[in-house]
């Protein structure tokens, strides 16, 4: 467990340190990554750091024992970092100097999830990056890339991937996944990959195509509303028509051509003239609900799915009907050889 206040003057004296850094603006692209004893910036405490440039090499690397917190199970499961893997570890004062001249004077800065996690975390502890600092987060443009929906309507959006399925995603293989310096290499690959103009376009495209999915839906969503208003409408209209046809029924035999009865049937015949109008609006709104409907992501998907596996029948039937060419043919081959031979020995 955390002994808070006792953590709070550590990092106030982690601050003193990172604070008198000399202020050296360097044009370094440096990516960095943490491994913590867990989530919350405000209680946990960092075990691991390093510090790589986008072209993958370690400036700095580094384990840390705590200083309040003598065990993390959770995190332990997912880090592999366990407190005897650190008990002989320096603390993060020690080292936050080193890090914090990297850090604060970089040009760029590259971090996986970093905006929600690793920068937030390293503030606590007074590693302020500069204020022109580009900070870039592979996760963020990554999600859009790999193309992964989630959620729904206005609320649909890309799913951020885990680093290890972006990196694999893209074709990198080798990596000691929550190890900090690992980590940063592959975030740097990951980096790299998303600079290349392909990956550029499918971005453009990707982004392109959630808003126009988010537009469909809220569409198609508006258009079903009022598909359902119009068919309201349409059901009162069919009582008010069949009331009129009751009245005229009502109505004597000797008084069905007088002007009472005259115009009941008028109004009855528009009321089925506005029934047969509205059914014919309800068809074209039930098409344009189809429309948009067509054009969600995941139909789409599955139509070219379907597409594919006709495809691949059709080649499939084709192979098989060009084999049965070939083996007639070689049977004629054999035929007419046998034949050529045949009329050899009657010479």
């Amino acid at each position: 467990m955390c002994d808070c206040n006792a953590l709070k003057a550590y990092r106030k004296r982690c601050s003193e340190i990172c604070a008198s850094v000399a202020k050296e603006p360097t044009d370094l692209k440096l990516v960095f990554d943490l491994e913590t004893t867990g989530l919350n910036p405000d209680k946990d405490e960092i075990l691991e750091a390093a510090i790589v440039t986008t072209d993958g090499e370690i400036l700095f690397e580094s384990r840390f024992k705590p200083e309040t917190i003598a065990e993390w199970p959770d995190a332990q499961n997912v880090n592999g970092i366990s407190p005897k893997d650190v008990e002989d570890a320096p603390g993060l004062i020690d080292k936050i100097g080193e890090m914090a001249t990297l850090l604060q004077n970089a040009e760029t800065i590259v971090a996986y999830n970093g905006k929600q996690f690793d920068v937030p975390f390293l503030a606590k502890y007074g590693v302020h990056l500069r204020e022109d600092a580009v900070i870039d987060d592979p996760m963020l443009y990554g999600a859009v890339v790999y193309g992964e929906l989630r959620g729904e309507g206005k609320d649909t959006s890309y799913k951020r991937q885990k680093l290890s399925v972006l990196a694999e995603h893209f074709g990198y293989k080798d990596a000691g996944w929550h190890n900090a310096a690992a980590d940063c290499i592959a975030t740097a690959y990951v980096w790299h990959k998303l600079q290349e103009p392909e990956m550029v376009e499918r971005y453009n495209d990707n982004l392109a195509a959630l808003n126009d999915f988010a537009v469909n839906k809220t569409r198609r969503e508006e258009l079903t509303k009022f598909h359902d208003t119009v068919f309201e409408v349409k059901k009162q209209l069919a009582m008010l028509y069949y009331e009129e046809e009751e009245y005229m029924d009502n109505i004597p035999e000797n008084l069905q051509c007088s002007e009472r009865y005259v115009r009941a049937e008028k109004a009855a015949d528009a009321l089925d003239s506005a029934m047969s109008s509205l059914e014919d609006a309800l068809d074209y709104i039930e098409t344009a609900c189809a429309w948009h409907k067509l054009q969600e992501p995941e139909v789409v998907e599955q139509y070219n799915t379907n597409l594919d596996a006709l495809n691949k029948n059709e080649t499939l039937e084709n192979n098989k009907d060009s084999q049965k060419i070939s083996s007639v043919s070689d049977f004629a081959a054999r035929y007419r050889e046998g034949e050529d031979q045949s009329s050899e020995r009657e010479l």
